[in-house]
């Protein structure tokens, strides 16, 4: 039907904030911070590995899969959650997970939960003045699609805006 169509094109998650990349000791990007909340008028999101594809286009690679499951969290340290193994062990190493705040403990995102994908790029850094995008793709309506530009400059083991 025509609202099958419409539902289809736009994308069920939306940007809910700046995107963050976090430098490492070379001040190159080794991890990406993207905020989403549920697109408004969009039903709930199966955030489940068989649900969602997140891709990522770098200027030396492209990772086609490399999602690898949500978790709830109420931790609001951004560097503990780089490391905790036991509930983000899909990040330890080159991977994609999603952190859910403000929910249940299931891996749906609902109309009242935010999350975070994090994102870590492995070997696979981004240095200054190059150009990350990110595809992350879900069981319904388009992809949602973030294109970043590295800024010239970047302090080492640090927190920057990417916009």
């Amino acid at each position: 039907t025509m609202q099958t169509g419409l539902e289809e094109s736009t994308t069920a998650l939306q940007l809910d904030g700046v995107v963050i990349g976090k430098t490492d000791s070379n001040g190159e990007i080794q991890f990406l911070i993207i905020p989403v909340k549920l697109s408004t008028g969009k039903s709930a999101i199966d955030l489940n590995t068989s649900a969602v594809v997140v891709s990522v286009y770098l200027p030396s690679n492209t990772l086609l899969n490399i999602y690898k499951g949500a978790n709830k969290t109420d931790e609001i340290d951004l560097d503990t959650i780089l490391s905790d193994n036991e509930n983000f062990g899909g990040i330890q190493s080159q991977g994609a997970m999603f952190a859910l705040y403000n929910g249940d403990d299931d891996k749906v995102l609902e109309s009242n939960e935010k999350a975070f994908l994090i994102i870590n790029l492995g070997t696979d850094k981004v240095a200054d003045y190059r150009t990350i995008k990110v595809e992350v793709r879900t069981a319904k309506g388009a992809a949602l699609t973030v294109v970043r530009t590295a800024p010239g400059g970047m302090p080492k083991n640090s927190f920057v805006d990417l916009g």
